[in-house]
């Protein structure tokens, strides 16, 4: 039987966690990438992101520094800072909207004398405050990456260096590099290419790329034709070929890694929680029933004896 008094916080506690840090982790922001997926001390880095920032914000006039943590981000405990500057980031209009508003890229070259680990980049402006949406870089030195995932548009031009089986992703949309390079290019909510005249070539194509994890609803707003799409959403395109996808594309895809949703990875480790906690107030539960119902036992046969 389990005791209500003390299940109760751990239902409390777990509660808390649910409302507090899966939407933060479901919100996430914006990450600096590179198309390298390992690096190694000094070696060259080019990183890229591409955020969203308030219109009211000087994302534009202030000038924003980067910084390299030379301690590496612990398993666990709290991160370290021992900052070295690397200069200013490059801040510009990307002519698109939403989370595609500006473009942030720095080019760098990785310290010495570096233990493998993940190191972190910071970006603020001298009154300490961060870029719009922008976290930072995690660069795997020395040891495995996280899987690569890209929140780019689909011509952003450090693409070209990406592998083929890394990601891009949008609302409702996910494409391989190697499908963007063989100009297959997604139909997007929102528009998602720096320069429409790369549909003016006659070789591009327009496929539904909507991701299987994606919601019924948001699946219906990407089943529309090529050329209804892009004249919605893209003023200067011209006709574009009918949705086909060949065979090599479409195994192509479906070798490339499976999506990671970093929220429902939470909610996992959650719920993981709760049945372990929940156990162990059941074992703790039952032992003070057991121990009563000994000494009820040793009542019994002491009553008998007598």
């Amino acid at each position: 039987m389990f005791s209500l008094r003390r299940v109760l916080p751990v239902l409390v506690l777990v509660f808390v966690l649910t409302i507090v840090i899966v939407p933060a982790a479901m919100a996430g922001g914006s990450w600096m990438e590179t198309p390298d997926q390992q690096v190694e001390p000094g070696e060259e880095v080019d990183l890229v992101a591409y955020i969203w920032a308030s219109e009211d914000s000087s994302a534009e006039e202030s000038q924003w520094l980067a910084h390299f943590n030379l301690e590496p981000i612990p398993v666990q405990g709290s991160v370290e800072q021992r900052l070295m500057p690397l200069g200013p980031v490059t801040v510009e209009r990307s002519g698109l909207g939403a989370y595609l508003q500006y473009r942030v890229s720095l080019t760098f070259t990785v310290p010495e004398g570096l233990e493998p680990g993940h190191y972190m980049v910071i970006v603020a402006n001298d009154q300490g405050h961060n870029l719009g949406d922008l976290i930072g870089a995690d660069l795997a030195i020395g040891v495995e990456p996280w899987p690569p995932s890209y929140e780019w548009p689909v011509d952003e031009p450090l693409v070209a260096q990406l592998p083929d089986n890394a990601w891009l992703r949008g609302p409702n949309w996910e494409i391989t590099a190697g499908q963007v390079k063989r100009k297959i290019y997604p139909i997007c909510e929102w528009p998602c290419i720096l320069d429409p005249s790369i549909l003016d070539d006659p070789r591009a194509v327009l496929v539904d790329a909507t991701p299987p994890w994606s919601t019924t609803a948001a699946t219906s707003t990407t089943t529309t034709t090529a050329a209804s799409t892009v004249e919605s959403t893209i003023v200067t395109t011209t006709s574009v070929p009918a949705l086909e996808i060949p065979s090599e594309i479409a195994a192509e895809a479906s070798s490339a890694p499976a999506p990671v949703e970093g929220g429902w990875q939470d909610l996992w480790w959650i719920l993981l929680t709760l049945a372990g906690a929940v156990y162990l107030a059941s074992r703790r539960s039952k032992a003070p029933i057991a121990e009563e119902q000994r000494v009820q036992e040793d009542d019994a046969h002491e009553q008998t004896r007598v």
